[in-house]
């Protein structure tokens, strides 16, 4: 028999299918690279992906009310789609934009950057395929908005963590943290590939590792330790069950302990 394996996120429970070439099989060679199936079930929905760490994305954004149905522009760009199709597809351009050019190679990214203004000015776009009589009828549809009111929308609202220049009262310039301070605790995103994996490793890009956590059910569970990228350790602490747990101790880059903090 078949078995699914399962993990529990904030009430909704994601499973995975240990069955290579499954999306293959029923959907086509389209998805002949998604090999390990994960799945959720979000209202009356299953949500595929080849990610467990996408599903957690998708369930913090539905619980936090950041979807579609949310969005007053998608709303307005909706109203010129029929209702029910056959196929119905919706490109957000300032958040594509966004995620291109993070996975992007340096070279991309001085492009992007310098057609950003005309790539964005096209906000919304949809495409729809419609049955009709004994054919089907096609709609595309791209919205134009001028760059400087799109960047104004909440996808570019981006927080800025940093010092500004503040003239004291004896003319010393000091540097102040701008927004917050920064969080000596404060951990990156865990994201293992495999919920089978026991331990998950991120490194810098010359290869020397900057995180190493164990893992149980694709969440953080056991010893943390991150590094300085001179190799130094920079902090320690155990997770339980997801969360930070018990005594976590910070270092700087010389190796002398800064803080501790109980969780």
């Amino acid at each position: 028999p078949v078995k699914f394996k399962e993990l529990s996120y904030k009430n909704h429970t994601i499973q995975y299918l240990s069955i290579k070439g499954f999306f293959k099989m029923f959907l086509g060679e389209m998805f002949e690279k998604l090999d390990k199936p994960y799945f959720t079930i979000i209202d009356d929905y299953v949500v595929f992906s080849n990610h467990p760490n996408t599903l957690k994305n998708i369930i913090d954004d539905f619980l936090g009310d950041e979807t579609l149905t949310k969005s007053e522009d998608f709303q307005n760009f909706n109203n010129y789609f029929e209702k029910k199709s056959s196929v119905f597809t919706y490109i957000n351009t300032p958040i594509l934009y966004k995620n291109i050019y993070a996975l992007a190679d340096r070279k991309t990214k001085n492009q992007l950057t310098k057609n950003k203004d005309f790539i964005i000015c096209f906000p919304e776009m949809g495409f729809q395929l419609t049955p009709y009589v004994n054919m089907f009828e096609s709609k595309f549809i791209v919205s134009y908005q001028d760059p400087d009111i799109v960047k104004s929308k909440e996808q570019f609202k981006d927080k800025i963590i940093g010092p500004r220049l503040d003239n004291s009262n004896n003319g010393n310039i000091k540097n102040i943290l701008e927004i917050e301070k920064i969080d000596l605790f404060k951990v990156p995103a865990i994201n293992p590939r495999n919920l089978n994996d026991e331990e998950y490793i991120m490194r810098f890009k010359d290869n020397t590792i900057r995180i190493e956590v164990s893992l149980k059910d694709g969440f953080p569970d056991g010893r943390y330790k991150e590094y300085h990228k001179n190799g130094e350790l920079k902090l320690k602490g155990k997770f339980k069950n997801g969360k930070q747990y018990k005594t976590w101790k910070a270092y700087d880059s010389n190796g002398n302990l800064i803080k501790k903090k109980k969780f």
